[in-house]
């Protein structure tokens, strides 16, 4: 088994064409859609949450896996360290940029925590994908 197919979310009868590639993409340009969308909401206008430190850790472990599907639709060989770094290193950048982007917007701020926490869940869906990864690739 390669190990695109570990981690493959759907198979197309029609093989690995440049539209399945493309559709691997579109769930994570939504999910990024919808930070930003939400981050564009006045502070006045939220829930008030007191701790929202378990929200931001949520929100980027969902992304770290999303940025694993998308990267493994354009990779032949399978997902490699070089991989996990660029899916982490633009998690990283998209937190800092959301977090920039919220000093904006009227009664929100930006916040070192918020990236913090972003960065840890994005950092533990990471492993879990690669621990999953090596158990399935593990021959029986």
């Amino acid at each position: 088994m390669r190990a695109n197919d570990a981690i493959r979310p759907w198979h197309s009868r029609y093989g690995d064409g440049l539209a399945e590639r493309w559709l691997r993409v579109l769930p994570l340009v939504c999910y990024l859609s919808f930070i930003f969308i939400v981050s564009s909401v006045p502070g006045g206008d939220l829930a008030a949450v007191a701790d929202d430190r378990l929200e931001h850790f949520g929100e980027y472990f969902v992304l770290g896996w999303l940025l694993i599907l998308a990267l493994a639709g354009f990779t032949p060989t399978g997902v490699g360290k070089v991989h996990y770094a660029s899916a982490w290193m633009v998690g990283v950048a998209y937190a800092v940029s959301d977090e920039l982007h919220q000093s904006f917007v009227p009664h929100r701020d930006a916040s070192f925590g918020d990236v913090a926490f972003d960065s840890l869940g994005l950092t533990v869906a990471l492993a879990v994908i690669a621990f999953l990864m090596r158990i399935r690739m593990e021959p029986s």
